[in-house]
């Protein structure tokens, strides 16, 4: 099964993300950076199962969060448009078209519709 493949391997890769306490772990970026657009390029395929969006949003997290302070820049930048791209992919598919309706009182009925006018904001 394919996406029994891909969940399998982005636990693989968040294992070697939560492997921090080897010996020289500036070498996991070395290894990990050149698959970040290959894996938030999975989200395009995989947005509907909760499973894979639920592990490739945490190995980003825990990636960006144990990782960043030893990074280059050029590898911070790969991780941000890596980033970028899996957020957009993932809100393409999870939070179009979805519109807050709060409890409408006296006051608020004119503060809701001005609100709308700036909710892309």
């Amino acid at each position: 099964n394919v996406q029994e493949s891909a969940c399998l391997s982005i636990l693989l890769y968040s294992g070697i993300v939560l492997a921090s306490e080897m010996s020289e772990p500036e070498r996991i970026p070395h290894f990990i950076t050149p698959s970040l657009p290959y894996l938030s390029g999975l989200m395009a395929f995989y947005a509907e199962d909760l499973t894979i969006c639920e592990s490739l949003l945490k190995l980003f997290r825990d990636y960006a969060e144990r990782y960043i302070a030893m990074m280059s820049r050029s590898q911070c930048i790969e991780l941000f448009s890596a980033s970028a791209s899996l957020l957009k992919h993932y809100s393409e598919h999870h939070c179009r078209n979805r519109v807050v309706v709060p409890k409408v009182s006296e006051g608020a009925e004119e503060e809701f519709e001005e609100e709308q006018k700036y909710n892309d904001v």
